[in-house]
């Protein structure tokens, strides 16, 4: 009798051992791919040049709207695309030169997800470039991050023209910031640019609002417009093996447009 006890006892513990396997796999299952495995802290690639420099001082100042990030800084395009593949200790998303978009092979998980600055004859010259495993896996964040950047597109078009004293000025003067935080950020790209300009390679470039390049790009998805124009010209100058549809993906940052324009 007493064995049989035991008996059953153990069979009621094995019967629970399973049921709470089951529901732990089962909220893996339904939880898993929202928020839980969300990494709010966004990793940014940034290229040591003037361009990346001057892009990110001027338009993440008033963009970090609860996006955290971690900072990257890159010395060629080439680091950060290898960066970029590497899904456990990489970067989530970084800003790639169009002329650049030929490294980017076929087997790459990665997706350009929106148009950045322009040469001055209007040509497109960069793009921010994410990779696919963080936009499957934060779909919350990696669109913050994309609405913070579409949100300061305004700012950043009227304080491009600047030298770098001027720069580091006006991103100390920025309101809204909070330098305790950012400081390893914002302080430190602005300082990094005055310090080390000798070292930088100045390239001209140019900037739109917000209204501007919502204006150029909205009508990508049904292949027609400006916008797409430019992507496939960059596209078809790049060399890239990878389809262009696999390659540009402008869905996030539309949406973002979209938000912002009713916003305001």
């Amino acid at each position: 009798m007493k064995n049989n006890r035991n008996k059953d006892h153990n069979n009621i513990l094995h019967n629970l051992k399973c049921l709470v396997l089951a529901a732990a796999v089962l909220l893996t299952t339904v939880f898993g791919a929202g928020c839980g495995k969300e990494n709010k802290y966004v990793r940014v690639g940034v290229s040591m040049s003037t361009e990346g420099i001057s892009l990110y001082l001027t338009s993440l100042a008033k963009g970090f709207k609860k996006v955290s990030d971690y900072v990257f800084f890159s010395e060629s395009t080439e680091e950060s695309l290898e960066k970029l593949r590497n899904d456990k200790q990489g970067i989530d998303i970084a800003y790639i030169p169009v002329k650049d978009l030929g490294l980017i092979k076929k087997e790459d998980n990665l997706t350009a997800v929106l148009p950045d600055c322009f040469n001055t004859d209007g040509s497109l010259k960069g793009v921010w470039v994410a990779r696919n495993g963080w936009l499957e896996n934060a779909p919350n964040y990696s669109y913050r991050f994309v609405r913070c950047y579409v949100y300061s597109m305004d700012y950043r078009a009227s304080h491009m023209n600047m030298t770098y004293e001027e720069a580091y000025a006006s991103v100390k003067n920025v309101k809204d910031i909070d330098w305790d935080v950012y400081d390893e950020t914002m302080q430190f790209c602005a300082a990094y640019a005055v310090g080390n300009k000798e070292t930088l390679k100045d390239e001209a470039f140019t900037v739109w609002d917000a209204e501007k390049t919502y204006a150029c790009f909205k009508d990508f998805a049904s292949g027609e417009g400006e916008g797409y124009r430019l992507c496939r010209e960059a596209y078809e100058k790049s060399g890239t093996t990878k389809a262009f549809d696999e390659l540009f993906d402008l869905t996030l940052a539309l949406k973002a447009f979209e938000e912002v324009m009713k916003a305001e």
